[in-house]
């Protein structure tokens, strides 16, 4: 085979298919999917140190843009988006950007979904439900070059292949599998098959010159050798599900284990320190959140006595105007009728001066006259000075009602741009609560992942770390467990 060999890797959880590459020191990472959930989740399941998040996209579109200026490593994308959809976005950037490498992160787990992302060039393939150190693992190894299915879909994927080629063939062998990928499938091309038919040649010769030879002669050979026990059968590797430091190991190698049973702790100080930290942010919030809401219940009774006032101030200035309303039309009636009096007396006093000069009547007769239109003139001017005074004092309270009335409408609507600020700082702070609740999940997640424990009874049958004060990354192998019943060779 080439210099560059192709190594392949399968556990309970996922497959995966490795190429060599270097490591950088943070993986670059773009989110993606049409869901803010969705996106969130992953932003802070992937705050990891050797994991970075560079950019987010909703659609394709802005993904190709961050794409072709942020160069990230890997881009995780949903398959179901409006618009341009999951696999069209896979097979551009593997076209366009090969150095980017995708990973399909998706809730369907049909075969069908599979293969068409694989076409396209994904990298990987993982369900929305994958455990998150399971997630955090696939995306190292894809980085390193491998390609990773996520838990149970190498299986489906296998069997589906294997039905297919059975029924389209049924003389070929059932345990065959040739849904191989092209880097594989040229691998295999490329066997030195002269050279390898060659030695089966050679093996054939020389075993049919030494079998008949050991049948006609005995040679007794006495000495000792060097071995060691293999596990006939599947064995149950353990990985570390966490970067940490181990602080204890409760088992050694050859040691019978119980399913169930602690053999490794991890060093969760600074998880507990995290967690404990979070739940503070958290309480906080809360309490944010609660003050802020009675203010808003403040707000809200604020604005109903402002208008309560507002209203009584309004009716009482409405009547007030009505009744000064009712004054002027009184003074115009009074001067109306005062002006027809003085008419009738400037009438009667231009008659009687008739009558005087004609020696009809007297002159104490003239000066009543004279007299009573003299009163009536000054009931004419008393009820246009009131009049007067009655207009003044209705456009004073109609000035006053209208400054009453503009005042109130700015303090409520004061009130109220205080209320719309006070909501967005709620909004703001149940997002907050939000965040710091999914932290405590994932934390408290991280702390039941620093206690390892034995799936399966059996027998320890390697252990890779010794000693308390080791240091192991997520995906590291800790132990392989022989499970109890599998024969040892």
């Amino acid at each position: 085979m080439n210099d560059e060999q192709l190594s392949f890797c399968a556990s309970d959880s996922s497959v995966a298919i490795a190429q060599p590459q270097s490591k950088p020191a943070k993986i670059r990472i773009l989110l993606i999917d049409d869901q803010n959930s969705v996106r969130q989740m992953l932003r802070l399941l992937l705050s990891e140190p050797d994991l970075e998040v560079v950019g987010i996209a909703a659609d394709g579109e802005t993904a190709l843009q961050q794409i072709e200026t942020l160069h990230p490593d890997i881009a995780i994308a949903d398959i179901n988006m409006p618009g341009m959809d999951g696999l069209t976005i896979t097979q551009i950037i593997s076209q366009r950007f090969p150095q980017t490498k995708v990973t399909i992160f998706s809730s369907y787990d049909e075969v069908g979904y599979i293969k068409k992302a694989l076409e396209a060039g994904a990298k990987g393939y993982l369900l929305k439900n994958t455990p998150p150190h399971e997630l955090l693992n696939a995306i190292r190894l894809i980085h390193k070059g491998y390609w990773q299915l996520g838990p149970g879909l190498y299986e489906k994927l296998n069997a589906q292949t294997i039905a297919v080629e059975s029924s389209a063939n049924p003389s070929q062998s059932p345990s065959v599998d040739r849904d191989w990928s092209d880097v594989t499938q040229e691998g295999i091309d490329t066997l030195p098959q002269v050279w390898t038919r060659g030695l089966l040649y050679a093996i054939v010769l020389f075993t049919a010159a030494i079998v008949p030879w050991g049948m006609l002669t005995r040679v007794d050979v006495i000495g000792s050798a060097k071995g060691r026990l293999e596990p006939k059968g599947n064995t149950v590797r353990l990985d570390a599900p966490i970067a940490g430091t181990v602080s204890a190991i409760n088992a050694r190698e050859g040691q019978r284990v119980k399913a169930g049973q602690t053999l490794v702790e991890f060093n969760s100080n600074v998880i507990r320190a995290d967690l404990q930290q979070a739940r503070a942010k958290l309480a906080g919030f809360v309490e944010q959140k609660n003050n802020l809401q009675r203010l808003e219940n403040q707000l809200q009774e604020n604005i109903s006595t402002q208008q309560d006032r507002d209203r009584a101030e309004a009716s009482e200035q409405l009547q007030a105007i009505d009744q000064i309303q009712q004054k002027i039309d009184f003074n115009r009636t009074a001067k109306a009728s005062a002006q027809q009096l003085l008419a009738k007396d400037r009438a009667m006093v231009d008659r009687y001066e008739n009558l005087r000069e004609q020696g009809v009547v007297s002159g104490n007769q003239l000066d009543e006259v004279e007299r009573q239109a003299i009163e009536n003139e000054q009931k004419v001017k008393q009820a246009q000075s009131d009049l007067e005074q009655n207009q003044t004092e209705l456009k004073k309270q109609q000035k006053t009602y209208e400054k009453n009335l503009h005042q109130g409408r700015l303090a409520i609507a004061e009130i109220r741009k205080q209320l719309k600020e006070l909501q967005t700082q709620i909004v703001e702070t149940r997002s907050q609560i939000a965040q710091s609740q999914n932290q405590i999940k994932s934390l408290q997640y991280q702390l039941q992942q620093s206690i390892l424990n034995v799936p399966v009874n059996g027998m320890v049958f390697e252990l890779s770390v010794r000693h308390p004060g080791a240091v192991v990354q997520p995906g590291g192998a800790i132990a392989t467990i022989a499970p109890e019943g599998v024969p040892l060779v």
